[in-house]
C-alpha cells in the first residue's frame, strides 16, 4: 500500500504496484523458511551473479538475490489487491467469530481431524498447532496431532512429502474421513457482521 503505484487499489489501467508486491513477497519468503535453512543454503555468500557486497553499497549477498528473484517472479503471476485481500482474510480469521466462545465454535466439528505441526515453522509454530489440537479435543472434537521434524520451516509441508504422506495415509486408512467424502449436516451458521472483511 506504500507503493505509489498502488493508488488505493485503482491501478488496473496504469502501472501496477510491482515494487510493493515484490517487497511483500520477499518479506513473506523469510517466514516460509527457517534460519537454519537460510544459513545452510546461503550463509554469507556473495550473490551468484558476481556482485561483491564488500565493494559496493548496492551489491547483494546471495540470500538477497534469492529474495529479490522470488519477489520479481511473483509480480508476474499475482495481483497486489488479491494479495492484500488474502492477507487481510488471514489476519481477520477468528474461529470464535459469531459464537459464544472458541470452544462453542470448535465443538461443531464432527469430522475427525489431523493436525500436523512442523518443528521449524515460524508462521504456524508446532506449539500453537498442538495447543489448538488440545483445545479442539476439549471442545469435543476427534483430533490427532502429529509433528514432523524439518529445517524447511513453513515450507516443510511441501519439502517433506516422505514425512507427511505416511501420516496422512495412516490417518485416512484408519477412518479419518468419510469414505464418500460427505460431512454430517449441521445447522446454518449465523454470521456476525463484525467478523466480515470490509
Amino acid at each position: 500500500m506504500n507503493d505509489p503505484h498502488w493508488r488505493n487499489g485503482q491501478y488496473y489501467s496504469d502501472e501496477p504496484p510491482k515494487d510493493g508486491l515484490a517487497m511483500a513477497r520477499a518479506i513473506a519468503m523469510c517466514t516460509y523458511k527457517s534460519s537454519e535453512l537460510f544459513a545452510e543454503r546461503y550463509h554469507r555468500n556473495p550473490n551468484r551473479n558476481g556482485e561483491d557486497p564488500y565493494k559496493s553499497l548496492d551489491a547483494r549477498y546471495d540470500v538477497g538475490g534469492y529474495l529479490d528473484y522470488q519477489g520479481d517472479i511473483f509480480t508476474g503471476r499475482f495481483d497486489a489487491n488479491s494479495y492484500l485481500m488474502i492477507t487481510k482474510a488471514m489476519d481477520n480469521f477468528d474461529p470464535a467469530c459469531g459464537y459464544a466462545s472458541e470452544a462453542a465454535a470448535l465443538g461443531r466439528i464432527k469430522a475427525p481431524m489431523l493436525l500436523v505441526g512442523i518443528s521449524s515453522d515460524w508462521l504456524f509454530p508446532a506449539s500453537d498447532v498442538q495447543a489448538l489440537s488440545t483445545r479442539m479435543i476439549a471442545a469435543g472434537a476427534t483430533v490427532e496431532y502429529d509433528e514432523i521434524v524439518s529445517n524447511h520451516g513453513h515450507d516443510g509441508f511441501l519439502a517433506e512429502p516422505a514425512s507427511l504422506t505416511p501420516l496422512i495415509t495412516q490417518f485416512l486408512s484408519a477412518g479419518g474421513s468419510d469414505r464418500n467424502g460427505a460431512f454430517p449436516a449441521q445447522s446454518p451458521i449465523k454470521q456476525n457482521p463484525s467478523c466480515s472483511i470490509p
